[in-house]
């Protein structure tokens, strides 16, 4: 069972440890990293939930939790290569939104790759579909509730500090 390091609200390290699905103290947090993958035709990759999963079926940007011992960089270069595949080298990706939801402290990363044709394969039990999809695309499948509300909701509260990032690092505009 994985375990995660609980932190404070400035995201320093308690000396606390949780197992998933364990209560979160109050003022406590863990570390989950989410990872916008872009590749050189600066599309943007989702991933499909699998279907026994919260929000089963619905689409999904990588990210997952940091587990216990972990960085939170290497907790995103791991997390892009469990569930799609893609393996980066830490200093690929740019550190974009830090944000506090629920008993989570979120740090969201932009990766954009060198390749057109990125294979993807999917974790068992998480991911069972992939799109390569415009930022046209994204606001429309946003809009449409093709994301989790939390996810949704998150991104919507760091919204100038999102388009400026990929104004910034991958020349698109929302």
């Amino acid at each position: 069972m994985e375990r995660f390091d609980l932190v404070d609200k400035d995201g320093q390290l308690t000396g606390e440890t949780v197992e998933r699905g364990e209560v979160i103290p109050t003022n406590r947090y863990h570390h989950v990293v989410q990872i916008f993958t872009f590749n050189a035709n600066k599309e943007l990759l989702i991933t499909k939930r699998h279907p026994d999963k919260p929000y089963g079926n619905l689409w999904e940007i990588t990210a997952g939790s940091v587990i216990a011992g972990e960085s939170v960089v290497d907790g995103a270069v791991r997390e892009l290569a469990e569930e799609t595949g893609i393996r980066v080298q830490a200093d690929q990706l740019m550190p974009i939104i830090r944000t506090i939801h629920q008993e989570a402290i979120w740090f969201s990363f932009l990766v954009v790759l060198d390749a057109v044709d990125v294979p993807i394969t999917y974790q068992d039990q998480e991911t069972i579909d992939h799109r390569w999809i415009s930022i046209q695309e994204f606001k429309r499948l946003f809009v449409d509730d093709a994301f989790p509300g939390p996810m949704k909701k998150r991104l919507l509260d760091q919204w100038p500090a999102f388009t400026a990032a990929l104004q910034t690092h991958v020349q698109l505009v929302i």
